[in-house]
């Protein structure tokens, strides 16, 4: 900025030294033609007298450097020309300096002269005989002058380029140093040029305004961030080249990102062949769904890209974990297929027996014994739909009614109830602890209680044994069921509370169940916030363990 200001300092002041010039020249060339005039004027009224006196003789005589006399008869001949032989000239009465003086006893003129090619001035008067003597200059002499003044004009010219440069570079200095001083965050405390006023008003204004925006913008990206941050699907935002802008945890945790990652492509980060044409497509404006795998869980992703004036500028993935429903949706599957092959079972049992008493074929002895089956087959679907609508209720409840509850004393009931099963199989039945008072629901409670001390006796030994224990610590409270059965092998272990499961069925052949009562046990112990762990040994038997917290009692 100090070299601008120099340069516009220099130009300027050669422009003021030409302009000056141009201006004193012109001043010089009128007053030296004044001058020259004027002398002109002193010296034709000298000739003048001289020739009145004396004649051509003075005329003779007469010695005037670079100025030319001229004697005009009255009838315009050429007496006398001091430059020019006079028979060579033609009549000059028809001068404008002549006929000036003619009449007016004076007269001058400038103009070019043929004669003598180049530019003169002409002064003339008239004698007593009405002859005219002409003094004639030529304007040369002035250009002549300037150009004897042209070394004196050159070193002044130097000294203004000179001067001009240290000015400019002290000036600009000057006029520099408080603008690179000022203090832009707070414009108003600034004191320089009062000139600068208005502007660092101004200034001031833009910056509160800045400010203002900036906290705005601030406050958005907050909330912005913020937003994001608390959403639980994952979401990507990509720039027009598919690098990446910014993540929210979610994603971050899905591919596994990083801050450096920032600017980078996100197929680059994450190689999958899908993943690729779901970018690849979203930037050429395309709304894309697509479901793709990773680490064993399914996600459903969706790619829409940003628009700003019908041009994609970015794109934003958003990630939907949706394992959870294409298990539900396989579990619905094989859900609805075991109810239906555990109802069609009993159905055409109970199909097969009618029909054969529907022939009337059978004896009364028969008839008793199918009609019988027919009982049970019927009993077991009523069975099975209530433990049907027992799970499904349970799957849907989020939350249970809580009521305090004497665990010692349910146990007790449960066991009473199961008294006269327990001496069919010929099991002993044991309770062990004490009361304890534990806040929870009833129902759900009995529920897993009874199932599985109905479990522990049902696949049981003859003279076996069932032990129920209840223990209490400062945080939890423990159930624990033991018998001495059949075992369960490790790899059932890992399923009996699924749905429909049954262990192996040559060795549980002869016992009835759903195959649903663990799967009841497992969603009524997860609504209490407990934990169930099963320990068993095939012909020694089983432990289950059940936790719960104590939450308020």
């Amino acid at each position: 900025m100090i070299r601008k200001i120099g340069w516009a300092i220099f130009l300027y002041a050669l422009l003021s030294f030409i302009v000056s010039f141009i201006l004193m020249m012109g001043f010089l060339y009128t007053h030296f033609t004044k001058i020259q005039i004027s002398q002109l004027k002193n010296e034709t009224d000298l000739i003048v007298t001289g020739v009145e006196q004396k004649g051509q003789s003075y005329l003779d005589n007469v010695v005037l450097t670079n100025t030319r006399i001229t004697w005009i008869g009255v009838d315009g001949t050429v007496i006398y020309d001091s430059t020019k032989n006079n028979t060579s000239l033609d009549n000059h009465n028809n001068r404008t300096e002549v006929k000036q003086a003619r009449q007016l006893g004076r007269g001058q003129s400038i103009r070019y002269s043929t004669t003598l090619t180049e530019r003169l001035i002409y002064v003339a008067r008239i004698l007593k005989d009405n002859s005219v003597i002409r003094l004639s200059i030529s304007q040369q002499t002035i250009f002549l002058f300037l150009i004897q003044m042209l070394p004196y004009i050159g070193i002044i010219f130097v000294l203004i380029v000179f001067l001009s440069i240290i000015i400019a570079r002290k000036t600009s200095k000057k006029i520099i140093s408080p603008l690179n001083k000022l203090d832009l965050e707070n414009p108003l405390k600034n004191k320089v040029y009062n000139e600068l006023n208005p502007l660092l008003v101004r200034l001031d204004r833009n910056q509160k305004d800045l400010k203002i925006q900036k906290k705005i913008l601030k406050q958005k990206n907050e909330e912005f961030e913020t937003i994001i941050s608390k959403i639980k699907e994952g979401m990507i935002i990509l720039d027009k080249e598919g690098k990446i802008v910014t993540y929210n945890p979610a994603a971050k945790s899905l591919f596994d990102l990083k801050e450096v990652y920032i600017g980078k492509k996100l197929v680059m980060i994450k190689r999958h062949p899908n993943l690729n044409e779901l970018v690849t497509k979203t930037l050429q404006g395309k709304k894309i769904e697509t479901i793709l795998e990773f680490e064993n869980k399914h996600y459903k992703f969706l790619g829409r890209p940003i628009l700003e004036d019908k041009k994609t500028s970015g794109m934003v993935i958003l990630s939907f974990d949706i394992t959870e429903k294409i298990q539900l949706e396989s579990f619905r599957r094989e859900f609805t297929s075991n109810v239906t092959h555990e109802l069609r079972t009993p159905l055409q049992i109970m199909i097969g027996y009618s029909e054969i008493l529907k022939e009337n074929k059978v004896s009364e002895q028969e008839v008793h014994l199918f009609s019988n089956k027919i009982y049970k087959e019927a009993k077991r679907m009523i069975k099975l739909v209530e433990d049907i609508l027992s799970l499904s209720q349970l799957e849907e409840l989020n939350e249970i009614s809580m009521e305090k509850v004497n665990l010692f004393q349910l146990a007790k009931t449960v066991l009473d109830n199961l008294k006269e099963k327990a001496k069919d199989r010929k099991v002993e039945l044991f309770l062990e602890g004490k009361n304890i008072i534990y806040e929870g629901n009833l129902l759900l409670l009995h529920s897993i209680f009874y199932n599985l001390c109905s479990n522990a006796i049902k696949y049981n030994i003859k003279n076996g044994k069932v032990i129920v224990r209840l223990k209490k610590y400062e945080k939890e409270v423990i159930f624990e069921i033991e018998d001495t059965g059949i075992g369960i092998s490790k790899d059932d272990c890992k399923r009996i509370f699924e749905r429909f499961y049954r262990v192996n069925k040559s060795r549980t052949k002869k016992i009835s169940g759903t195959g649903l009562g663990l799967s009841i046990v497992k969603h009524a112990v997860q609504l209490h916030g407990g934990n169930i762990n099963v320990n068993s040994e095939l012909e020694k038997g089983t432990l289950i363990s059940i936790t719960f917290p104590i939450l308020n009692i």
